[in-house]
């Protein structure tokens, strides 16, 4: 085995550090998913429609079926492996060898982030579809008797960035929750009630001035700014694209249980270290592999609206 600083890391360190770091970054996407767990390889996801509206018995009971829709989301499997030289261990003089083994726990944490934000931003284009065949945001879907709902927004803003202005931003955002008010089940009844008790706004780094402002200033314009403050809860996403003529924004209703992205966890995070003399011997280093099986899938749309600001 490799002397010096590998010893006094010991392989068992290095997972365990590996595991506490990526465990400790942040991770916006857990605020946003219904989480489920997997079984098998392919898993049926039943997802079934509202509750039959209650009536008067005037004349006996009338049994009621619910409508059921079901689609299949299949686990992935996701990998990092690195070999770290085993000269890097044996000269280490400065602790940069923790350090390029942070570098790896930084890369696997911001993975999960990244396929997130993948999935709302494509959630518009074809192919990225939600559990009734449409694309998770869509212009006009109807869903038995909830008749059109509509979750795929645009606006104008002012400023040549796109970027919306505190008050800009406030006047579109008492547009879409009117709007998610309004979607209806497929019983047509309102279909959000508990689900807005609680709203997050998704903005990329850009946006975040004039967007803060709305949501935590007591005066806008010289105007108390009661619909604006403590409306939702901000989230910078690093991730989101920006550009001179677009600025998107995603709000999403997250006070009940059915969310608008799933995340599905087959097998849980594996952190291996292959120490062993004979193999570094053969391969000269350090092997350190992560693996796990999940998948983001689309769940409810009625939670969440995509906005885009256009100059």
């Amino acid at each position: 085995m490799a002397e010096g600083t590998l010893q006094k890391l010991t392989t068992a360190g290095i997972r365990r550090g590996l595991q506490e770091q990526i465990d400790a970054a942040p991770q916006i996407w857990q605020e946003h998913c219904q989480e489920e767990e997997a079984t098998t390889k392919v898993t049926p996801f039943a997802w079934a429609g509202a509750m039959p509206q209650p009536r008067e018995m005037v004349d006996g009971r009338r049994i009621k079926g619910i409508r059921a829709f079901s689609y299949d989301i299949t686990n992935k499997t996701y990998e990092l492996s690195v070999l770290f030289p085993r000269e890097w261990f044996e000269d280490d003089q400065t602790g940069a060898i923790k350090m390029r083994i942070a570098e790896m726990a930084t890369a696997w944490a911001a993975y999960k982030p990244y396929l997130f934000t993948q999935m709302l931003e494509n959630g518009g284009s074809a192919g990225y579809i939600a559990y009734d065949g449409n694309t998770f945001f869509h212009d006009t879907r109807t869903e038995g008797a909830s008749g059109a709902i509509d979750n795929n927004l645009t606006s104008v803003a002012a400023a040549d960035n796109a970027i919306p202005t505190a008050t800009e931003f406030l006047a579109q955002m008492a547009i879409i929750k009117a709007k998610m008010a309004r979607f209806l089940d497929d019983q047509g009844r309102p279909g959000n009630r508990g689900a807005m008790g609680k709203i997050r706004v998704l903005i990329p780094p850009e946006a975040e001035k004039d967007i803060r402002e709305a949501l935590n200033s007591t005066l806008i314009g010289n105007t108390d700014n009661v619909f604006g403050r403590g409306l939702a809860e901000m989230e910078i996403n690093e991730f989101f694209t920006h550009s001179a003529t677009t600025c998107t924004i995603f709000v999403h209703a997250v006070g009940s249980p059915q969310k608008g992205i799933i995340h599905q966890q087959r097998t849980p995070l594996e952190i291996v270290t292959y120490d062993q003399p004979e193999w570094m011997d053969r391969n000269d280093g350090l092997l350190v592999t992560l693996r796990e099986r999940f998948v983001f899938a689309y769940g409810q749309f009625r939670r969440m609206v995509k906005h885009v600001f256009t100059t």
